[in-house]
């Protein structure tokens, strides 16, 4: 977040606002547990949305009937592409960018939805929600406990930057190349590995 300077001092003057500035920030209608079935349309709880940010899919076993998940979507709305799913139990504010092909419904309290206004690009918060100075407000609102929560309340509260689109789209074609340069540098090390166990065994059969 070099990019951007300082959160605290912000040298660079961005603006910084606050999260129900740009999206309307909000949790899911309950569902209880007798109506938890085992196939139907996936029904995430904030341990299946940290798996999707870390690995982009999940081995999921809770699903709703697909007649709920209509009347669900139809009456309280569904998460869709460009909203935020954040954590707000377990491990806080980790966050998962909705897909297109995402189709999924998800449990109250333990998730919070981001519904995107447009008027930041999502992407951009997700990287943010990494960043030391979103850590920071997340960790203090929770009070230092190991069972704090991360509610509507506080989430619409964070303060984050919300530099010009442009500025924003700089800062992720930056990310993409970083992680790029990672997977290009793990590729490599892995690679190394595997001639030296090769060599290892070619040695072995000399002597």
């Amino acid at each position: 977040m070099e990019q951007f300077g300082d959160f605290k001092t912000n040298p660079k003057r961005i603006e910084i606002t606050t999260i129900d500035q740009l999206f309307s920030v909000g949790s899911s209608k309950r569902v209880f547990q007798k109506d938890w079935k085992s196939s139907g349309v996936p029904f995430y709880r904030a341990r299946e949305i940290v798996k999707l940010s870390e690995q982009g899919f999940v081995d999921n076993e809770l699903f709703i009937t697909e007649e709920m998940y209509k009347e669900y979507a139809a009456r309280y709305g569904v998460p869709q592409p460009g909203d935020i799913m954040v954590t707000g139990v377990g491990t806080l504010g980790i966050c998962y960018l909705v897909k297109p092909t995402d189709r999924f419904y998800y449990k109250d309290g333990n998730t919070l939805c981001f519904h995107s206004l447009g008027r930041i690009d999502s992407r951009f918060v997700v990287e943010c929600y990494k960043m030391p100075f979103i850590r920071e407000q997340i960790e203090a609102n929770a009070g230092g406990s190991t069972v704090g929560t991360y509610t509507i309340e506080t989430a619409c509260k964070t303060r984050i930057f919300n530099p010009p689109l442009n500025e924003q789209q700089k800062f992720l074609e930056l990310v993409r190349q970083s992680d790029k340069s990672k997977y290009n540098a793990s590729q490599v090390m892995r690679l190394i590995a595997q001639r030296r166990i090769i060599e290892k065994g070619s040695d072995s059969s000399v002597t």
